[in-house]
């Protein structure tokens, strides 16, 4: 009566086995030199057992990540310990037991759980794409990068390649730093889709759709660049329009949005006000700007020409915390940079600090040319 469910949930199980079993050499590997941290509780029953094999069932698993490491214990006495391998439908943990064996214990669903975050890949190191000053932005071009090491000692390797050494033991960030330079954004998402890089940087809106969804990419970490802001200007003059028209919202807010894929971080002062011109605003886009003929075009889309207020976009070389500046300099966005990794290693890139790796090297910009 009973055997048709039991054949049915062993073959699904199997199944699930079979998927898990090709990431565990990756996991192995990047968990061969891991430092053991402090365990946590998990709110995670195990279901099944088999072989080195584990299968539970967590009621809320975000906190674990494929590579964390689990720890099953009968009572007080660690009977086993694994890593994970897969999670299936947010729910379902599939991990491989390394030590100890979980054969012997008749009832599984009193194991406890605890688990430790997975720790950086290949020990102490961490290999990051990022941008080389070919790769222009639609709002400004680099004329030099000049590496900033942030708290790391620089070892040049060639001209697109950086081996950067921690000099100091304060932080949580890696001990080694091993940066590439990419010409081409393209080459850069293919390196890390390959797994020849741990985590990519990327100019706002430079990551294709595609490398997103394959990173499972839901915005977040989205590091604040320490310079660069986008204003918006009365030309000629350059005096300060902080207040836009709630006319011209929808459009200020879909540059963000439609060409730069959500990447900038919009002014936090920024005011819509209700009042509003004969003729909606007119934009007029800097020309020191590399994509000022598109932006102009996307900003002024559907509007026939006439009279109106001029605004004057532009980018300023200038710091982007607000309280190192005057908040009434028209401000719309801040520049920031998505930083893109495998779903495993995001737990252990939250932990470190991401905005010295986004800002490792300092962009000097073309003179603005009103």
């Amino acid at each position: 009566m009973h055997g048709k469910p039991i054949r049915e949930t062993v073959e699904t199980l199997t199944r699930l086995y079979l998927r898990a079993a090709m990431l565990g050499g990756l996991i192995t590997a990047c968990l061969s030199s891991a430092v053991v941290a402090s365990a946590t509780p998990i709110d995670a029953r195990v279901i099944y057992s088999f072989g080195d094999r584990a299968y539970l069932v967590a009621r809320d698993s975000a906190w674990v990540t494929m590579g964390s490491s689990l720890r099953f214990f009968e009572k007080k006495k660690e009977v086993a310990s694994g890593v994970v391998l897969a999670i299936e439908d947010s729910t379902l943990i599939i991990a491989r037991i390394a030590s100890g064996s979980l054969g012997h214990v008749k009832n599984l669903d009193r194991i406890r759980v605890e688990g430790e975050r997975a720790p950086s890949p290949k020990g102490a190191a961490l290999r990051v794409g990022y941008p080389s000053s070919t790769r222009n932005q639609p709002f400004f071009e680099c004329r030099r990068m000049t590496l900033d090491p942030h708290g790391y000692r620089a070892d040049t390797l060639s001209t697109r390649s950086y081996r950067l050494f921690r000099a100091s033991s304060g932080t949580a960030n890696p001990d080694t730093l091993l940066v590439r330079l990419f010409d081409d954004a393209a080459d850069e998402e293919i390196a890390l889709e390959r797994g020849e890089l741990d985590a990519a940087v990327f100019w706002p809106g430079e990551a294709s759709a595609h490398i997103r969804e394959a990173m499972r990419w839901q915005g977040i970490p989205n590091v604040l660049r320490t310079r660069g802001v986008i204003a918006n200007y009365e030309n000629p003059g350059l005096r300060a329009l902080p207040d836009m028209y709630q006319t011209d919202q929808t459009r200020v807010d879909s540059v963000n949005t439609e060409m730069f894929r959500g990447d900038l971080k919009p002014a936090s002062h920024i005011r819509f006000v209700s009042e509003h011109p004969m003729m909606p605003s007119r934009f007029e886009v800097d020309s020191a700007c590399p994509g000022k003929r598109s932006m102009e075009a996307f900003l002024n889309r559907g509007r026939a020409p006439g009279r109106g207020v001029l605004r004057f976009v532009t980018y300023l070389d200038e710091p982007t915390d607000p309280n190192l500046v005057e908040e009434s300099r028209g401000r719309l966005f801040l520049m920031s940079c998505p930083v893109l990794s495998r779903p495993e290693l995001r737990p252990y890139l939250d932990s470190i600090d991401l905005s010295a790796i986004v800002n490792l090297f300092d962009c000097e910009a073309a003179a603005r040319k009103p």
